[in-house]
């Protein structure tokens, strides 16, 4: 029997890489998301065979969605960023218990807080963190037990090497040039002034 399977923010890297990995593995897509990227979405469908599809840039998707979320689903994606998707994930643990909820974005846990773990936990939600680094935390072979000290390295954003920089004279263009990723706007500002390694370890209090 098939899952259920919902991917919130199917258009972006993750998403399209889950997609792909989905559909080489024979493992059907029941519904997915974009904020505006309606023409990416659309191909998406077509391509891995998706039965529904949801634009929650618009008004009436947004609605069509929430209500969708009543249905039962086994497994649900957050690959989307920012906390807007708490409004889908409250509606989703409202009607959904002894689901796996997966979560790449670190805003919508640091969000959630105390209250997402209260409700996942009295639904009988399985939950798994997708950022990686606390993902290979959590599924690493090491002996916890042994363990006093963890060190996470930072891939270093656009200034680390530069240590001449004069902030003053910073551009947009600048900010968005990481050496090593790429990303959405909004994680590639964080990357580059480190505030998203602060906001992993506030996640990493609530996971």
């Amino acid at each position: 029997m098939n899952r259920k399977i919902v991917i919130i923010g199917s258009t972006g890297k993750l998403g399209s890489k889950l997609l792909n990995f989905l559909f080489k593995n024979k493992i059907p897509v029941f519904a997915a998301t974009c904020f505006t990227n309606n023409k990416k979405l659309l191909e998406q469908k077509t391509k891995y065979k998706i039965k529904k599809t949801f634009v929650l840039g618009t008004k009436g998707d947004r609605t069509s969605f929430t209500s969708f979320l009543k249905n039962k689903i086994d497994i649900i994606y957050f690959l989307d960023y920012g906390s807007y998707s708490l409004n889908y994930l409250n509606s989703f643990l409202k009607y959904n218990a002894y689901s796996i909820i997966a979560i790449a974005n670190k805003e919508l846990i640091i969000a959630g807080g105390p209250v997402l773990q209260k409700k996942m936990s009295y639904n009988r939600n399985k939950f798994i963190p997708l950022d990686s680094e606390h993902f290979s935390l959590l599924n690493s072979n090491f002996n916890k037990n042994n363990v006093s000290k963890i060190y996470i390295t930072a891939s270093g954003g656009p200034f680390y090497f530069d240590k001449k920089i004069s902030m003053s004279k910073v551009s947009i263009k600048n900010v968005l040039s990481h050496p090593k990723w790429k990303m959405g706007k909004n994680n590639l500002i964080d990357s580059s002034n480190f505030i998203n390694k602060v906001l992993e370890i506030y996640e990493l209090s609530h996971i």
